[in-house]
């Protein structure tokens, strides 16, 4: 018998597919994951108005917005894909990514918290 505890990385996961798409809630575990290629990267479970989504964090520019926020479970933490970089060498551009983290302990406004009202600060 197998067991492994799948129930923890299972979900619903946050795509960036259009500028403006946003991941906004609490944070509620940061574990290890694997980008598309297969390399070690961060996952974020996020417990959103739509529910708990899981972001997988592959992208290099969303990486380092998130290691200078350094958020921590229980954080309020908002997401938003705001656009590309240049491309060069044949290359795709990179997306680009605002991130917000309000840490638990600071005071916070409770409903209807959207990626605007925390990016507004």
């Amino acid at each position: 018998m197998n067991d492994f505890p799948w129930e923890e990385y299972s979900g619903d996961w946050i795509t960036f597919a259009e500028i403006g798409d946003s991941a906004v809630g609490t944070l509620k575990d940061i574990h290890r994951g694997k980008d598309f290629n297969g390399n070690p990267c961060p996952e974020l479970v996020i417990d959103t108005a739509e529910g708990t989504k899981t972001v997988t964090v592959g992208q290099a520019r969303l990486k380092l917005a998130l290691a200078d926020a350094r958020p921590q479970v229980s954080d309020k933490i908002a997401i938003v894909f705001t656009g590309y970089a240049p491309a060069s060498g044949g290359q795709y551009p990179a997306k680009l990514f605002e991130v917000k983290v309000q840490k638990s302990d600071a005071p916070f406004t409770t409903g209807g918290v959207s990626a605007d009202d925390l990016l507004a600060g």
